[in-house]
């Protein structure tokens, strides 16, 4: 599995609230902004990357960022394709760019396996409020994402929700996103593509799933997808995260998300030789979907 991240550090003097609030992979506490800051990057890999993911980082990162990532790619001598460089100096100078690709159309939502992880600000699933996916394609993570949604009534009010909000997000826009409902039909990067590949969790992440579908009553799914845990103890493997990752000796790179670590981690128990095909579940709607449902627990229209 190649590593197709660069993590870059570099300094920032004399840094603004505005540039704080929207670097990515930066956050500290509440108090006084720091004039010099350390800032933590972390971006495709130029020369090992595919261009719909390069010129997603480009499209999505503020041109204020940008700027200090090309101040250390050239410290460090790192060479950027000629359309790479050109992308990167176009947002910065305009301030805007645009992907030339759409995920659709670069990789036909189709993947050899994607891992999901949900974040959930209580143990009850449907308390879930963003679920995060990592995109395998020949061997190489294709593409990282996430979507937020806002949870049903009385998550969305409850405090540990709120507080969740606040010291990630800061914005009252943010905290009242989309529905999980509508960044499944909208989005060909959840609805589509899980209906279409095979999907890998670490463990009961798949119930969340079960539960944000069943609650909103989305019924045009069928999903084929692997418990990575589960196949480990049916190996005889470690069935811990850290144990496991040294047994298959996988080369997760510098993010433990479990959306990479499960997509990883099932590739890697693929190339030991374990078929995968043998340990599959479908996950599709029942018959009577809501039967086993309390009342208060069904969508109200």
């Amino acid at each position: 599995m190649l590593d197709i991240l660069l993590i870059i550090t570099f300094v920032i003097l004399f840094v603004k609230f505005f540039s704080w609030l929207f670097t990515p992979s930066y956050r500290s506490g509440y108090g006084s902004w720091p004039s010099s800051t350390s800032v933590t990057v972390t971006l495709p890999h130029p020369e090992k990357t595919n261009p719909y993911r390069f010129y997603k980082y480009i499209e999505v990162t503020p041109y204020i960022t940008l700027k200090e990532v090309r101040k250390e790619l050239r410290r460090q001598n790192i060479l950027l394709k000629p359309e790479y460089e050109k992308a990167l100096n176009d947002k910065i100078r305009r301030h805007v760019f645009h992907n030339p690709y759409t995920f659709d159309e670069y990789f036909h939502c189709e993947f050899d396996i994607i891992g999901i992880r949900f974040l959930q600000c209580s143990p009850d699933k449907l308390s879930a409020f963003r679920i995060d996916l990592c995109y395998l394609k020949d061997d190489k993570i294709a593409d990282l994402d996430d979507f937020d949604f806002i949870p049903p009534y009385p998550y969305n009010h409850k405090r540990k929700y709120l507080e969740i909000m606040d010291e990630y997000y800061f914005t009252p826009q943010n905290i009242y996103a989309s529905e999980f409902e509508d960044i499944w039909k909208w989005y060909d990067e959840l609805g589509k593509s899980l209906n279409q590949n095979l999907v890998a969790v670490w463990d009961d992440e798949i119930f969340t799933l079960r539960e944000l579908l069943r609650y909103h009553e989305i019924t045009d799914y069928h999903i084929r997808y692997i418990r990575v845990r589960e196949i480990a103890r049916a190996h005889n493997m470690p069935d811990k995260l850290g144990p496991l990752l040294r047994h298959v000796e996988a080369d997760f790179g510098p993010d433990r998300k479990k959306s990479i670590l499960a997509a990883i981690l099932a590739f890697s128990i693929r190339e030991m030789g374990v078929d995968l095909e043998q340990h599959v579940h479908i996950l599709e709607p029942e018959k009577d979907l809501f039967s086993d449902l309390p009342t208060e627990e069904k969508k109200t229209s």
